[in-house]
């Protein structure tokens, strides 16, 4: 039997669909899926609003809670031009190698191989199989369909956890006094790192957390939980920008940046540098 290409072609379509679950698209379509499905609004004004908080504030000091790669400090060298102290701190064994090698290069990032939490000691850290998505709290077996399949347990390691309050006051003992900016991406655990703060959060001028306007974690707080505790312990929202957005483009996650209430401003731990 004989079969023209585009019957084979039909076929093919078909049979992968049915038996292997998949469908072959053009490249052009697939591109076209993949920007709908990796969308996410320019973060630009994001920077730029970033820009103008670390000069009005001051900000000499910077804990960078959830390092990851360390991406996010890179940023804040080469498009913030922020020249002050950079503390990271990233429980997962996996990244510490390459994280350590780019915190070799600049002599005012310094690595912490440790979590942060509302309590010191150990716990249990979820890997994931996109390791991105590693958490203390358990995947939500309700989350949305797009990270289901990269946010799945594959190993249980136990690392290290220290709070804000312990090791702070070691920080600034070395590095100087100053204001200091506490960003928080730990995966449905912002709101234990921000609790761990507690008796030098006025020397936290102003922070940034991931608020989940989706919860992708089992028993996360969502971001009116994580909102309502910031603003009763003085903050106030200052900028929100979505990072990830559900199939019909609702908002699951989403950045928020807090400062200190207005009476706060001119506080004597505000100093110029």
């Amino acid at each position: 039997m004989r079969f023209g290409l585009k019957t084979l072609s039909g076929w093919i379509h078909h049979f992968t669909r049915r038996h292997c679950g998949y469908a072959i698209v053009s490249n052009a379509r697939f591109a076209e899926l993949r920007e709908l499905a990796f969308y996410k609004p320019s973060s630009d004004i994001f920077l730029d609003h970033l820009r103008r908080i670390f000069k009005m504030y001051n900000i000499s000091c910077v804990l960078d809670v959830g390092a990851s790669e360390g991406l996010y400090a890179e940023s804040l060298r080469r498009d913030l031009g922020y020249e002050g102290w950079i503390h990271s701190f990233e429980p997962l064994p996996g990244r510490h190698e390459a994280l350590a090698a780019k915190v070799a290069k600049d002599p005012r990032w310094v690595l912490h191989k440790c979590a942060l939490g509302s309590t010191s000691g150990e716990a249990e850290l979820n890997v994931t199989s996109l390791d991105v998505f590693s958490s203390f709290l358990a995947p939500d077996s309700n989350q949305s369909g797009k990270y289901a399949d990269s946010n799945c347990v594959v190993q249980r390691v136990k690392v290290p956890v220290r709070t804000v309050a312990e090791v702070l006051p070691e920080i600034l003992a070395s590095s100087g006094p100053g204001a200091v900016y506490l960003k928080m991406d730990t995966q449905g655990f912002d709101l234990e790192v921000f609790r761990g703060a507690a008796g030098v959060l006025e020397q936290i001028v102003a922070l940034q957390s991931e608020l989940a306007l989706k919860t992708i974690y089992a028993q996360a707080p969502d971001w009116q939980v994580m909102m309502r505790e910031l603003i009763e312990a003085g903050y106030q929202p200052s900028f929100f920008l979505p990072i990830s957005f559900d199939k019909d483009l609702s908002i699951i996650e989403a950045d928020g940046i807090f400062v200190r209430a207005p009476e706060e401003l001119h506080s004597p731990n505000m100093v110029s540098r």
